[in-house]
């Protein structure tokens, strides 16, 4: 079974947890499909006096002030709730004079010009960092582990690299929060992942959105000449790995990144999708690097 996808259960919630050698933040999201949204509660080991979010998503070239999009947010310090403040000026920023080392607070579904932030349905979740995950002062350049919590027969994908085993749990590893947040991820029962090997890498054709089973091998066949080609033109492949995330049936467009691009799809036919797809994959060279 491959480290960047595993079945496990049916699922209620997603977790996530990011450690680093000092000051390391936990990160819980759970599902609220019910109200179209996420919970999410971050805790530190060691306290911040300011939480922020987002302003925008890169390639989406418009300011989203993705504060907007939270409610009943909550700071607390040593299990006690902690005073805070919203900026009057910056919608993206809350300041807690006396300090926080946890945060809960509720996101609701969006999208950016290209690609959702965050779509909840009873069976799948999709996550575009920068709309649902913001950070604390202090903890933006740490090491960070991403440990999602799945159920049976649930699947889960994120290009990050793999991080230690832990049962019940995909795991993954991040440089630091712009690399977690530039490493979209979804978790559902209609998620497939088909796995294959391109310049010695491994690239996956990933689809989503609740169409039926997707042929993987025919949109190998599309998508492997497009590396090639890139591979020739620029030298090298520059990830350990890389996924073609296919949305199918949802918001249209795409939005590239660093190891992964979000497609939206509305054919199963690879060859009406092979524009768009050489468009964002050439971004993983020219733009993201």
């Amino acid at each position: 079974m491959k480290p960047y996808c595993k079945r496990i259960g049916s699922i209620l919630s997603i977790s996530f947890v990011l450690a680093a050698a000092a000051d390391a933040a936990t990160y819980q999201v759970e599902r609220m499909s019910a109200f179209d949204s996420a919970l999410i509660t971050i805790t530190l080991d060691e306290p911040s006096q300011e939480f922020r979010m987002p302003a925008w998503a890169p390639g989406d070239y418009e300011l989203f002030n993705y504060g907007k999009l939270l409610s009943r947010v909550a700071f607390s310090l040593d299990g006690k709730a902690a005073e805070a403040k919203k900026s009057a000026s910056d919608p993206n920023l809350w300041v807690i004079p006396g300090g926080a080392d946890e945060v809960v607070y509720r996101v609701k579904e969006s999208a950016g010009n290209f690609s959702p932030n965050l779509r909840v349905k009873s069976s799948e979740i999709f996550v575009s960092g920068p709309g649902v995950l913001g950070w604390f002062k202090g903890h933006a350049d740490e090491k960070q582990t991403l440990f999602v919590k799945q159920g049976r027969n649930e699947t889960a994908f994120c290009a990050l690299p793999a991080g230690e085993n832990r049962a019940g749990y995909a795991s993954y590893l991040a440089e630091d929060y712009d690399q977690l947040i530039d490493s979209p991820f979804v978790v559902g029962a209609d998620v497939e992942v088909h796995t294959f090997d391109v310049g010695g890498k491994p690239h996956m054709i990933v689809s989503c959105g609740g169409l039926p089973t997707v042929d993987g091998p025919s949109w190998q066949s599309m998508v492997t000449p497009i590396v090639l080609e890139a591979q020739k033109l620029f030298g090298n492949l520059p990830y350990s790995q890389y996924g073609f995330i296919c949305d199918f049936g949802g918001r249209g467009g795409g939005l590239e990144h660093k190891d992964s691009t979000r497609l939206g799809l509305f054919s199963r036919n690879p060859m009406r999708a092979q524009g768009l797809v050489a468009h964002e994959y050439v971004h993983t060279f020219n733009v993201k690097r």
